[in-house]
Parts: structure tokens; C-alpha cells; sequence
């Protein structure tokens, strides 16, 4: 299991899971402090996942994390998010987050288990300001090894 920058020739694939055109996959990565990435396992592409960085704000952000339907229950979510954590670190920003929705019960747990927590509920409340809809925020607690 490796992961790895995704490329041009991974769009295809990434659209069909989430399920949306190619086009908006592309979209997603024209912005610079976007880093798409694919979790492989035997050479096959099997999850995908971004890190949206802001410098200025001293964060990056675990987001897009994708598990196709097909291939959850494996571990792929666990893996990819320990990965995506380790090269959040490598950015040198001092703070890592994700957000997910509330009724995503799954992935909160594999969050959790990799040393994410959730922010209480007033700071929560405060960083859903603005957003398009209410998010679940979590920071990672402590650096995974």
C-alpha cells in the first residue's frame, strides 16, 4: 500500500466514486494549496484524499478523503487518513483538521482512532460560520508515529 500524488490519468477513477464528472475533479485542484493524493493497494488506485493548505492561518486540512463504496471495511480510511496525517506533518504547518458531516458516523470513529478529536461545541459552532452547511471539525490531538 503506497500512497502517492494523484495525477491527470487518476480523474476518471476519483469522479466515479464520489460520483460527479471528471471536470469538477479537476476543479478541485486548481487551486496551488491543493494537494490531491491516491492510497494504492496492489497497484490499484483505492482512496483518495486532499490537503488544503493555509499558510497563513498555520493549518492544513485533511479533506476529500474517498473510500469507494466497494472497498470500505478494509481499513483503506484508517490508512489513508494515518498517511495524509503524516505528510500534513511534513508541510510544517503547527495544526492538522478535517471536517465531515455529522451522520458520517464511520468515519468520525476511524477519525478519532487516529488521534483526531472534536472541537467543543461553541468553537464548532463558531468555525461552521459562514460554511454552506453544519460540519463535525476535529483537530488532530497529538502527532501519529
Amino acid at each position: 500500500m503506497t500512497l502517492r500524488r494523484a495525477t491527470r490519468d487518476d480523474v476518471a477513477t476519483i469522479a466515479a466514486w464520489h460520483p460527479m464528472e471528471p471536470a469538477g475533479v479537476l476543479e478541485w485542484w486548481d487551486d496551488d494549496e491543493v494537494l490531491p493524493w491516491v492510497l494504492e493497494v496492489d497497484g490499484t488506485p483505492s482512496a483518495y484524499g486532499e490537503l488544503w493548505l493555509d499558510p497563513e492561518e498555520d493549518e492544513v486540512e485533511l479533506a476529500r478523503l474517498i473510500v469507494p463504496e466497494p472497498l470500505r471495511g478494509r481499513g483503506h480510511g484508517g490508512l489513508l487518513t494515518r498517511l495524509l496525517v503524516a505528510e500534513a506533518a511534513s508541510t510544517g504547518l503547527a495544526t492538522t483538521m478535517l471536517r465531515t458531516t455529522d451522520d458520517n458516523h464511520v468515519a468520525i470513529a476511524c477519525y478519532l482512532a487516529n488521534g483526531f478529536t472534536r472541537l467543543p461545541a461553541e468553537e464548532e459552532r463558531a468555525w461552521n460560520q459562514g460554511q454552506r452547511r453544519a460540519w463535525v471539525w476535529m483537530v488532530l490531538a497529538s502527532p501519529q508515529g
